[in-house]
């Protein structure tokens, strides 16, 4: 009998959206937020000790991604990432960057990956330079959300930063938008000149090219090409993903039935049951 290759890799990587709580109300999000109120710190904590515990044993690296809403709203988060830091776990945040200095200088080292996602209308940017100054030897990532009214000013902050933090690998980058977004894949209504800077393409639609290995992912699954019945899956092994209602699931795909929900009252010893040690069938 042929033994299962139980890790394709050696990282599991979570993604986890805590909650849709935001502390910004932007113009062009059309998302009913504030609805869904995420899990304290502690809660966090306790089910993240569950799965570094099911995870470790299979030779595997948590990576954790969180975020919302925006996670750092949740009273005492800093305890989360101090606990996953001291458990050996890698660590990713997707946040507005709104939180002050002192937070970013108390907590920078307990984060492999920052991706700050630049809202003009809210943002200081004298003060959210002095964070990107702080986080720039770590893997930051900033995507300025963009609308047609304040390309301009995005392209002038781009192009100041590219210079700037040129000796730095810093990932700076557009953030086109959809009108009514989420719920559409249309962009606003960007001038043929706004795309060519921010694309290279005069087209206002999703970027697109004609090899396979550089076609836009949300291009493959609004053609529904990304269509792999009979394969053997990884997801729960690889991956795993818990939404803004708490549901965990293998994969964003949906492949399997979800695994359990946070708010289960006997959510740490379901989870420990039912977390998967073997890939399956997709």
């Amino acid at each position: 009998m042929h033994e299962i290759n139980t890790k394709l890799t050696d990282t599991v990587r979570i993604a986890w959206t805590v909650g849709d709580v935001c502390n910004y109300s932007c113009s062009y999000c059309r998302l009913n937020l504030n609805k869904k109120m995420p899990p304290d710190a502690e809660t966090i904590k306790d089910i993240c000790e569950v799965f570094i515990d099911h995870y470790e044993p299979l030779g595997k690296t948590v990576e954790i991604q969180f975020t919302g809403g925006e996670p750092t709203v949740i009273p005492n988060f800093q305890s989360v990432l101090r606990m996953l830091h001291n458990r050996n776990c890698k660590t990713s945040l997707l946040t507005n960057g709104s939180p002050n200095l002192d937070w970013w200088e108390q907590n920078a080292n307990t984060l492999n990956t920052v991706n700050i996602s630049v809202h003009l209308d809210f943002v200081d940017i004298e003060e959210l330079e002095e964070k990107i100054d702080l986080l720039k030897d770590r893997d930051l990532h900033l995507t300025i959300a963009t609308t047609p009214e304040n390309f301009e000013t995005a392209t002038e902050l781009k192009t100041r930063w590219d210079e700037e933090f040129q000796e730095h690998e810093i990932q700076i980058t557009y953030q086109l938008l959809y009108k009514d977004m989420p719920f559409n894949q249309v962009l606003m209504d960007y001038t043929p000149e706004q795309l060519q800077i921010a694309y290279g393409t005069t087209e206002n639609n999703l970027p697109t090219s004609d090899t396979n290995e550089n076609e836009h992912v949300d291009k493959i699954r609004s053609e529904k090409r990304n269509t792999y019945k009979g394969y053997i899956c990884y997801a729960g092994l690889d991956t795993l993903v818990i939404d803004y209602a708490g549901h965990i699931r293998r994969s964003h795909c949906g492949q399997g039935q979800p695994i359990c929900n946070i708010s289960d009252p006997n959510i740490l010893e379901n989870l420990a049951n039912r977390l998967p040690a073997l890939p399956m069938l997709c």
